[in-house]
C-alpha cells in the first residue's frame, strides 16, 4: 500500500511515554512522541505525522532516518533517558540538530 510508513521501534509504547514524558526540550519531545505515535499505531504515514507533530515532512522523515540508522542514540538532539541533552551533544552545535553553522570567509 502505497504511503504506508514501514519502521521497526524496538522500544515498547509504555518505556516511549516513560521518555516523553523526561523530555524537556520542544524538539527532543517531538521526535519521541513521533516514534510513539507510530509505536500505537496512532498514525501510519510521513505527513500525518507532520501534520500532528507541526513540523515539515522531510523534518520527520529526517529523524525517522536517524532512528533507523542509530536508534534513540542517533536521534541528532540528544533525546535522553534524563531528558537532557547527552554528554556527546554538548558543546557540539552540530550534534545539536540546530542546522546552523559558521561560514568561513575564503576571501
Amino acid at each position: 500500500m502505497a504511503g504506508v510508513l514501514r519502521i521497526a521501534i524496538e522500544e515498547s509504547a509504555e518505556t516511549l511515554k516513560t521518555l516523553l514524558d523526561k523530555q524537556h526540550a520542544a524538539v527532543s519531545r517531538s521526535k519521541v512522541q513521533v516514534l510513539w505515535w507510530l509505536k500505537t499505531g496512532v498514525v501510519t504515514s510521513v505527513n500525518h505525522l507532520a501534520q500532528l507533530s507541526g513540523y515539515h515532512r522531510t523534518t520527520v522523515s529526517r529523524w525517522l532516518s536517524e532512528y533507523r540508522q542509530g536508534g534513540l542514540g542517533g536521534l541528532a538532539s540528544g533525546v535522553s533517558e534524563a531528558g537532557s541533552h547527552s554528554e556527546d551533544s554538548r558543546g557540539d552545535s552540530s550534534a545539536l540538530g540546530t542546522g546552523i553553522t559558521r561560514s568561513r570567509r575564503l576571501w
